[in-house]
């Protein structure tokens, strides 16, 4: 079987009967029933040791609303954008500031506030059903994106979809919804490109399993006829009311239960544009400025060894404004750590991964072409260990590994062809989140460690590190700040969003939960207690030279943080979640609360109490 790529002139095929294709568009459609019934059939022969029953019931709706615009004015564009991984390719987040006003997802609910520190308030509020979950937002100039997680009634059957409802802000005061877009799925990931935004789902064929309990069959939405006959004939039913089938990618190789939804949805009319649609799974999102690319892990049991093969599928679909095409796949035979272990370069792929080998390790970077064929690989990096982190920038990768301590790899990637280690830096503890800052250098966010025994490294407080990279043969950490005892940790670690840099100013916020040690002697024993001595921000200057903790702010009082201290009485709702930045002021944002600081200064100069 030979792959057939794109084709414009007719194609002849001799065999018993002849065939002629034409107008290939280089895709595979699932087509029809009888195909998805071909699928699943080997999908549950391989994956599913039971009988189950498929219904993909899909369908997309929108509402239309009118609304009257009204001009805004006053905007400054001395602010801080969300911390993104591709320059030009917006990302989600759950505060967005258009430079006058601030807009902030405060417990299912959207306020928008109005960020004049002598008038501080809010100005609108969007509260929507118990049932919608709001979980992303988008600002621009225009118009306000909510994206919610939400389920309706089908058949019976709750069905779970994302809502995007898209606002007309022009005028602040008489905020108007411009239209309701209902999509397939449960919401995974999205990104904002100009006028189009790029949502993506992941839909489920419904199926129903064993009852180990009553030994019976769960098959809700099917006639009791239907159940009979599904237990003691074992045949399935796939009903696929609402799916176009013709429009469905069957992607070789990497089939799967589910279905995965790219939707565009165009500023322009406030309304889905295009929606490409394969059965799939989802995972990590990375979006270049031409292309997306979905990396979904894979796990198959291996008897052999006895451990599970670890696998990531990556495709690739190319982006022109709405328009989709699926490029190719690749797998990679190992796991990623996040969206930072892709990235594209002068049309290449480049993918960080750790492979597993039983309790052996291994890193690897591989590099593709622009069709997703493999170039080559840089094998053997950091044996025994797993990334931790990566970012790739101007033609380098740096890499950190840790098992016992934090190597640091600086790895040349301008040739695809022959990738290479220029050099590496040891140092205890790791970064989970590498960040770059002016010419030359990288912040790293994550966890400083001390070794407890022979065989045990533990965490030992959060760290930020300053490395010096001009000379890619000898990184060197310029400075280390090293906050609070075990258990402190920044929400940096785990979402790169939570980081308000200001490169003008050259400051960061970050949200900190900061634990502290009290040893004691008990029983003639030295002993520790780790308790909770701060929860807030650390607003921190950078230079060249090292790091300087400007303010620690916190939405509690004074006795409140005492109270912390002496009695661990802790209050979610005043953890500061993010910051933003205005000229310059830093707004800090709990569900509690808004505060303002003078960045220069760090004098408190406003209070909003939501």
């Amino acid at each position: 079987i030979s792959p057939i790529e794109k084709i414009k002139e007719p194609l002849k095929i001799k065999d018993k009967k002849d065939y002629i294709i034409k107008d290939y568009d280089g895709n595979i459609y699932v087509q029809n029933q009888e195909n998805l019934e071909k699928i699943a059939a080997y999908l549950e022969k391989k994956y599913v040791p039971y009988p189950v029953l498929y219904s993909a019931e899909v369908k997309d709706t929108s509402k239309e609303l009118k609304a009257e615009r009204k001009s805004d004015a006053g905007k400054t564009e001395d602010y801080s954008k969300t911390n993104v991984q591709t320059k030009g390719i917006d990302e989600a987040d759950i505060v967005k500031t258009d430079g006058k006003y601030i807009y902030f997802i405060r417990k299912n609910s959207l306020v928008v506030v109005d960020s004049n520190t002598k008038n501080l308030k809010v100005v609108a509020t969007i509260k929507e059903q118990e049932e919608k979950f709001l979980r992303d937002i988008y600002v621009d100039s225009k118009k306000l994106y909510l994206i919610y997680d939400s389920n309706k009634k089908q058949n019976d059957i709750d069905k779970q979809i994302t809502i995007v409802d898209i606002y007309d802000i022009r005028d602040i005061t008489k905020i108007q919804k411009l239209k309701t877009n209902t999509l397939n799925g449960y919401y995974q990931e999205s990104r904002k490109k100009g006028n189009e935004l790029y949502v993506i789902t992941d839909d489920y064929f419904r199926v129903s399993y064993i009852d180990n309990y009553n030994f019976g069959y769960k098959l809700q939405g099917f006639t009791q006829e239907e159940k009979t006959k599904s237990i003691e004939n074992k045949k399935y039913k796939y009903d696929t009311t609402g799916i176009d089938l013709t429009k469905m990618l069957y992607i070789a190789f990497n089939p799967a239960t589910q279905v995965i939804n790219i939707n565009a949805l165009s500023s322009n009319e406030s309304s889905i544009s295009n929606t490409l649609s394969y059965m799939g799974t989802s995972g990590n999102v990375y979006m270049s400025n031409d292309n997306l690319y979905i990396a979904s892990g894979v796990y198959d049991y291996n008897e052999k060894t006895g451990y599970f093969n670890e696998t990531t599928n990556i495709k690739k679909f190319a982006v022109d404004k709405n328009k989709f095409n699926y490029v190719g796949q690749v797998d990679v035979y190992g796991t990623l750590v996040n969206q930072f272990s892709l990235n594209e370069e002068n049309n290449n792929l480049f993918v960080a991964y750790t492979k597993k080998s039983g309790e052996d390790s291994e890193n690897i970077i591989d590099s593709f072409d622009k069709n997703m064929k493999k170039i080559s690989s840089l094998n053997n990096l950091a044996k025994g260990e797993k990334i931790y982190s990566a970012r790739f920038m101007q033609g380098k990768v740096y890499l950190v590994t840790f098992k016992e301590v934090d190597p640091l790899f600086v790895i040349d990637i301008s040739k695809p062809e022959n990738m290479k280690v220029l050099g590496y830096l040891k140092i205890p503890g790791y970064s989970n989140y590498l960040h770059p800052y002016k010419d030359g250098y990288l912040i790293g966010f994550g966890q400083k460690t001390k070794q407890k025994s022979a065989k045990t490294i533990v965490n030992d407080g959060f760290k930020i590190a300053l490395f010096d990279v001009r000379d890619f043969t000898k990184p060197k950490q310029v400075d280390v700040k090293n906050i609070g005892a075990r258990g402190s940790y920044s929400y940096i670690e785990s979402d790169h969003k939570a980081l308000m840099f200001d490169e003008k100013r050259d400051v960061f916020m970050i949200p900190v939960s900061v634990n502290k040690v009290d040893k004691k002697v008990y029983e003639g024993e030295l002993t520790e207690d780790v308790s909770l001595s701060f929860v807030g921000a650390y607003l921190i200057k950078v230079s060249e030279k090292g790091f300087n903790i400007k303010s620690k702010i916190s939405h509690y009082t004074d006795k409140q943080q005492k109270e912390i201290n002496d009695y661990q009485v802790y209050d979610y709702d005043k953890q500061i979640l993010r910051g933003i930045q205005i000229g310059d002021n830093l707004y800090t944002l709990s569900d509690y609360a808004m505060k303002v600081n003078n960045i220069n200064t760090t004098k408190e100069i406003g209070f909003l109490k939501f």
